[in-house]
């Protein structure tokens, strides 16, 4: 056996796909990581990895059959034919088994063995029916410019062939005259003659003779492909093509011995599985059963069928062949001696469904009928050819047709413990899924769903939604996080399962008291129509689309909210209680109620959530009101006269149900306002359900005062070489005028930690180290904003934190000119704090692929020499894709996981992780489920319990073992480095410092 490729003239191991040619040539393999991670605030954070790319290149391969290690015979055929000179068929098939479009030349040599006088002529033709023979329309294959045929053939292609020989009449006929054939092949793109793979020895031998002699033609109903559980005729014609009758031989049928020729056809079967099975008994007239009857032109023909091994009259489901017993008269218990006589005809025709067993209700197996398995059928008679011939069997040719692609689509939740059982259900209807559990207006729901492809090849589905059932902004996505794009085709392997995330919103204007849902539909992209056409039926099981209707619960309404000021001891909210919600100006503390005017009034008020879902609050207050956190210095819980107020606030946070965030109103009152009372109306406004709403007033008393304020203190960060910026607000809320004195202010130019610091007084326009003194003059009730500009020196240390404080001296004047000042007014010296922390980035995950060739076990045949971005390879290589995800920032990182998706047209082989950077004794565990949407949820294993052999490389045997309810879709990696066995995610366990990281090598198999 000879196996040459074109692949810069390397041997390659065979890739032990289903299909010989494996990923076609020029496909690019793509694949990217992920980094899931958990920043010092808490926060999960997602980053991903540079894109690398594997182009797959071309391979030639192809053979010619029958040959002699397919048939087991030397020569590869032989037959016996009547010296007449007529022609004679035989039927041959060239198939491409590599990946990209050939061109092979084909060459006819006639052999030294052979004793003919004269020359035979060996034309070749395209079979087009393909029956063996040569039709009416079948055109001569072309030839080259040396008179040699060549044919074109794409990958995985066979090419029927038929050539038709014709031997001269010889004038003496012995028992060794006869002409042996060979034909071989010579690709364009292999170097080298005779460069067929495998066996090159297609040989045919045609022996002349003057005794009986039989030319038998087989043909199919179907050109080539055929559905599973779908229908195959045969037909079998043939006819004493030689110079004498044919006589009888011995046949038991029935347990009893009959005489005559016998014409059988054992059904297909690929060694191990019958492939085909028969749908009725035959008859003996045409007109009465034209799919299945028996015929001779000569003698009784009886129907026959093997069965347990042995011939029987008795039709049966199970039989493994089939046949006509021609005998001389209708007992056929005497040996009639030669009586079938030159010229005399036969047909047996047939009729069998392609399948696994002799069940038709059964789904077929897509394994055993996966897309391109050969339906091969051979049809034979056996007779004697002389009357001293102890028998002779002459075959036909062989009819090839092919398993047709199926596209079977399944899609729906868990029925049974294993996902994608739901594709065996057939029940009738759309298959309908209710959770447990509580549903409310305005909540995100999701589902987990199955999409199975139960086809016998690799399949394009797309999923759409049909949100008709009260459910909005429905996406889709994979478990891991990634998003699908409704109508984009996934492919999925035959036998596959992914698992499928829908995600939701309920409407607010659901129907409270009944579900909310949607309807998800896949559609195979290989099967042409609309859904609900032939063949997409979303009701029955083995069809190219399926449905799953997905409902939540019943809808409540869990929205309420109540809010009041916050001026007692004991929360006035939560407690049913309307009507010590607003201000009572006769008991409430002075100090919140009693306010000056040109002053800004404060009080403390509160809002909580009363319903029984996390909810946030639009707040409403009145013009020039303005709701703000605050520091609770005393830690009571609300704010008290002099804790520092924060940023403004016109929607709360999120709340969780009985949660209540205290805040405290700002209202500035104005410096000519009359002393009395001042209400203001503070309202509550559900920001999921607006109907949702709780009202009250804040009623303050007005004094006379007078107030400056400088806000507010500032908090940010910088990369170096970056600048940031805070804006400070200088306001006067007195009945005075103000000038704010800056030239004092706290830092000019660089401080003493390397930042340097400007200053705008003018909008932004310019920006100067010392602001002019003087040049801030408020009147009553204006304000002033300050913008503090702060630039990081490219060669700043990562880590610098600089807190910087700039004060400014406020004096209060008569007049809009700032020169009169009020007499005993004295002035006030305000700052602010601005902290700026210099940053760097946090987790970076680098990827490489390297091609390690086709063997594992050696280097010799690598194909990099080193890890790189982008690559190529050829069916069979393996690529060794190297993760190295390391924190380069200058803060601790939490519960690292990394995902590396399998890339199409690949296979998982094996990996490895190396934790050296990690702290000792760091552990790595592995799961099946990681979702970074809820990264609790996912079950883990340590790498130690999965890698059975404790190699340090765990395979896909052992990872199949560990998780055998999951297909392996996605290698999800985490890392235990605070040694209590678990993957963590809170932003205090599994601490990953500066520069530590890991490093993971994932290897697969090109297709």
């Amino acid at each position: 056996m000879s196996k040459k490729f074109l692949a810069l003239s390397l041997a390659l191991a065979a890739a032990g796909s289903a299909l010989a040619a494996g990923t076609p040539a020029n496909t690019k393999i793509r694949n990217q990581a992920i980094a899931d991670f958990t920043d010092s605030s808490g926060q999960r954070q997602t980053t991903k990895s540079n894109e690398v790319f594997t182009v797959v290149q071309p391979v030639f391969s192809y053979t010619i059959t029958p040959d002699e290690a397919s048939t087991g015979s030397t020569p590869a055929r032989s037959t016996s034919v009547p010296n007449t000179g007529a022609p004679r068929y035989f039927a041959y098939y060239v198939t491409n088994s590599g990946n990209a479009t050939d061109t092979i030349t084909l060459t006819s040599s006639l052999l030294g063995t052979s004793s003919l006088t004269g020359t035979p002529t060996f034309k070749l033709y395209y079979d087009s029916t393909p029956n063996g023979q040569v039709d009416s329309g079948e055109v001569e294959v072309s030839k080259d410019g040396s008179g040699n045929y060549f044919i074109s053939a794409t990958a995985d292609q066979t090419v029927n062939l038929v050539a038709e020989v014709r031997l001269p009449v010889q004038a003496t006929v012995t028992a060794g005259t006869r002409a042996d054939f060979n034909l071989t092949g010579n690709s364009a793109n292999i170097s080298g003659a005779n460069d067929e793979s495998g066996d090159q020895n297609n040989t045919l031998r045609i022996n002349v003779s003057n005794d009986a002699a039989f030319q038998v033609i087989k043909d199919a109903s179907l050109a080539d492909l055929v559905d599973r559980n779908g229908a195959l005729k045969y037909t079998i014609q043939g006819s004493n093509n030689g110079a004498t009758a044919a006589s009888a031989v011995a046949v038991t049928v029935d347990s009893a011995t009959r005489y005559g020729i016998l014409v059988s056809d054992n059904l297909p079967t690929d060694g191990t599985n019958q492939l085909a099975f028969l749908t009725s008994a035959l008859g003996t007239s045409a007109a009465s059963s034209p799919n299945n009857y028996v015929y001779s032109g000569r003698g009784v023909a009886v129907p026959v069928y093997k069965v347990g091994g042995n011939w029987t009259t008795t039709f049966s489901a199970s039989a493994t062949a089939v046949g006509i017993l021609i005998q001389n008269d209708a007992a056929g218990t005497t040996d009639p001696g030669a009586f079938f006589q030159p010229g005399d005809q036969f047909t047996l025709v047939f009729n069998t469904r392609v399948d696994n067993n002799n069940t038709a209700a059964d789904i077929p197996d897509a394994t055993i009928l996966s897309v391109g398995k050969a339906i091969n059928n051979t049809a034979a008679v056996t007779f004697k050819k002389n009357p001293l011939d102890g028998g002779t069997t002459t075959p036909s040719n062989t009819r090839v047709n092919h398993v047709a692609p199926a596209y079977a689509v399944a899609i729906g939740q868990d029925d049974s413990g294993t996902p994608g059982t739901q594709g065996l259900d057939n029940s009738g209807t759309e298959e309908t899924y209710t959770t447990g559990g509580n549903a409310y207006l305005g909540q995100t729901y999701t589902w987990t769903v199955y999409l199975t492809n139960n086809g016998n090849t690799t399949d394009n589905v797309k999923l759409t939604l049909d949100s008709a059932l009260q459910l909005q902004n429905a996406t889709l996505s994979y478990t891991n996080g990634t998003s699908i794009t409704e109508g984009d085709p996934i492919s999925i392997a035959t036998g596959a399962t992914v698992a499928i995330r829908v995600t939701g919103t309920i409407p607010l204007t659901a129907t409270l008291g009944s579900p909310a849902g949607i309807r998800v539909l896949a559609d195979s992209s290989n099967v042409s129509g609309s859904i609900g056409v032939s063949g997409k039926s979303l009701i029955v099981a083995g069809d190219a689309a399926d449905s799953a209707i997905l409902r939540s619960p019943n809808v409540s309404n869990p929205y309420s909210v109540d809010g009041a000021v916050d001026d007692a001891a004991t929360s006035k909210t939560g407690d049913s209680n309307a009507a010590n919600d607003s201000t009572d100006v006769a008991t409430a503390p002075s100090q919140y109620v009693n306010v000056n005017p040109g002053t800004t009034a404060y009080y403390p008020v509160e809002i909580r959530n009363t319903g029984s879902v996390q909810d946030s609050y639009d707040l409403t207050v009145p013009s020039g009101a303005v709701l703000h956190t605050f520091t609770d210095s005393n830690s009571n819980g609300r704010w008290d006269v002099g804790e520092p107020v924060g940023s403004a606030v016109s929607t709360t946070s999120p709340l969780n149900p009985n949660e209540a965030v205290s805040l405290v109103l700002e209202y500035p009152i104005a410096s000519n306002q009359a002393p009395g009372n001042i209400t203001l109306p503070v309202t509550a406004r559900s920001t999921t359900l607006t109907s949702t709403t709780d009202s009250f007033n804040v009623i303050f008393v007005v004094q006379a005062n007078n107030q400056v304020t400088f806000t507010p203190n500032r908090t940010g960060s910088v990369v170096p070489g970056g600048v940031t910026e805070y804006t400070h607000t200088v306001s006067n809320n007195g009945n005075t005028y103000v000038q704010f004195d800056l030239a004092a202010a706290g830092v000019s130019g660089t401080s003493d930690k390397g930042l340097i610091y400007t200053y705008t007084t003018d909008g932004g326009a310019t920006y100067v180290v010392d602001p002019a003194a003087g040049a801030i003059c408020l009147a009553p009730n204006a304000s002033f904003s300050l913008k503090v500009r702060v630039e990081a020196p490219s060669n700043i240390a990562i880590g610098t934190e600089d807190p910087e404080i700039l004060s400014g001296v406020a004096s209060f004047y008569t007049n809009a000119a700032c020169t009169t000042v009020v007499p005993g007014a004295g002035s006030q010296t305000l700052s602010v704090t601005d902290t700026t922390t210099v940053v760097g980035t946090l987790i970076k995950i680098d990827k490489k692929v390297k091609n390690i060739g086709p063997s594992l076990a050696s280097a010799a045949d690598d194909r990099d020499a080193s890890y790189l971005d982008d690559n190529i390879a050829y069916p069979g290589d393996h690529l060794e894709y190297k993760l190295d995800a390391f924190n380069n920032g200058n803060l601790d990182v939490y519960g690292l996981v990394v995902s590396d998706k399998l890339p199409t047209d690949t296979t998982f082989v094996n990996f490895q992780v190396t934790t050296s950077s990690l702290p000792a004794g760091s552990k790595v565990f592995i799961s099946a489920n990681y979702d970074p949407a809820a990264p609790g949820s996912a079950s883990w294993l340590a790498l130690t319990s999965v890698d059975s052999n404790s190699d340090g490389t765990v395979t896909a045997a052992e990872w199949a073992a560990a998780f055998p309810a999951f297909t392996f879709d996605t290698l999800y990696v985490g890392f235990d480095t605070d040694g209590d066995n678990t993957v963590e995610f809170s932003n205090t366990d599994d601490k990953i410092q500066p520069a530590q990281g890991a490093t993971v090598l994932f290897r697969v198999k090109v297709k």
